[in-house]
């Protein structure tokens, strides 16, 4: 039997803890060669409405270990605005609730079949996971403040992500509207008990913090070089958010896999996107050498180095999402619903057919 997932359960069932932990022993194998991924594609064509696109996006992996291979697909109206000087992408929803449409497949590596279908609004939890590794094996021991850029859901993410890993006195959150980041803390206040403060200008969330998390939909830069200051760790969910300068200027620099970009196939009537090389948005891979840069699983794995002095400025670049995150979710999900008998089983022959002949 196939098991089928929807979001509310999924959302009971995977914690930050178990999402960290999951993916830090995958991406050990991953450094040794024993996890395989494909870089996200994305088929990008003309969609109503000015300034619109449709995107197919879609990636993959296999990771032995775990006895599972996955796919994760998405179908997205996507529109780019402007917020002040900055330009940011926004996903238009399917419905009036603000849903939209993903979903993973997660198959078995001992019969090829399908185990489980699951929505991937959990999308976050599992980019913070990355954050967190990279505060875990990067940032210094004794680091206990943290600066936030965003208050949107990824920087919810990674307030969880980053509590499950570091012992925290104290967030200066900052974002474009004072309503917003605001209401953000106050959230993040009644649910994890944390000092978290707004305030107005980004200079004010960067400046003493042991930790800056970048966690934004900007396709602009949204940490600059000048802020870096001795001993500071700094993250990122895109690659857009820290100018190129930072990642040079970083005494220790790790990131999430060497692709800095994913694959685009476009229909005629699509210009460059500001997410493509060459667009004026972004530039990180040509100025920073990012093919030859340390990947975060190498670090994991001991065979790239961490930190070595309190002094050192640290920098994770969480560059571009991959299929492989999603087959360690996958996983982790299929152990715990099996265990809770969660989700709904179908008929597994639904997706399959008899050969021919």
């Amino acid at each position: 039997m196939t098991l089928v997932l929807n979001d509310a359960q999924v959302r009971e069932l995977l914690t930050v803890g178990d999402c960290i932990a999951a993916m830090e022993e995958a991406y050990a194998e991953l450094a040794v060669g024993r996890g395989i991924y494909r870089v996200r594609t994305d088929m990008i064509a003309p969609a109503s409405g000015e300034d619109n696109i449709f995107a197919l996006k879609s990636m993959d992996a296999v990771i032995p270990k775990f006895g599972v291979g996955s796919i994760r697909i998405n179908s997205d109206t996507l529109h780019y605005r402007r917020d002040g000087n900055r330009l940011r992408r926004d996903r238009l929803p399917v419905d009036d609730d603000g849903r939209y449409t993903g979903f993973v497949l997660l198959f078995g590596m001992e019969t090829g079949e399908l185990l489980m279908i699951y929505p991937d609004g959990i999308q976050s939890m599992r980019v913070a996971s990355i954050s967190a590794l990279g505060i875990r094996h990067l940032a210094r021991r004794d680091a206990r403040t943290v600066g936030l850029i965003g208050s949107g859901v990824q920087a919810r993410a990674q307030v969880a992500a980053a509590l499950a890993v570091m012992q925290i006195d104290r967030i200066h959150c900052y974002s474009t509207s004072r309503e917003r980041r605001e209401a953000f803390c106050a959230a993040m206040r009644r649910q994890h008990g944390v000092d978290i403060r707004p305030v107005a200008q980004p200079e004010d969330a960067v400046n003493g913090a042991d930790v800056v998390l970048c966690a934004t939909n900007s396709r602009s830069h949204v940490f600059r070089r000048e802020w870096i200051e001795p001993g500071m760790h700094i993250s990122c969910i895109n690659m857009f958010e820290l100018e190129p300068e930072v990642v040079t200027s970083a005494d220790v620099v790790a990131t999430h896999i060497r692709d800095c970009d994913p694959y685009f196939i476009k229909t005629a009537g699509v210009g460059i996107l500001p997410e493509e090389p060459g667009a004026g948005f972004q530039n990180l891979a040509a100025e920073t050498g990012f093919a030859g840069l340390p990947t975060i699983s190498e670090v994991i794995a001991g065979m790239a180095p961490g930190r070595t002095s309190k002094s050192q400025a640290s920098c994770m670049v969480n560059s571009v999402g991959c299929g492989y995150q999603f087959a360690v979710v996958g996983h982790v999900l299929y152990r715990k619903a099996r265990e809770r008998g969660f989700g709904h089983d179908i008929p597994t022959e639904w997706f399959t057919a008899v050969p021919e002949g």
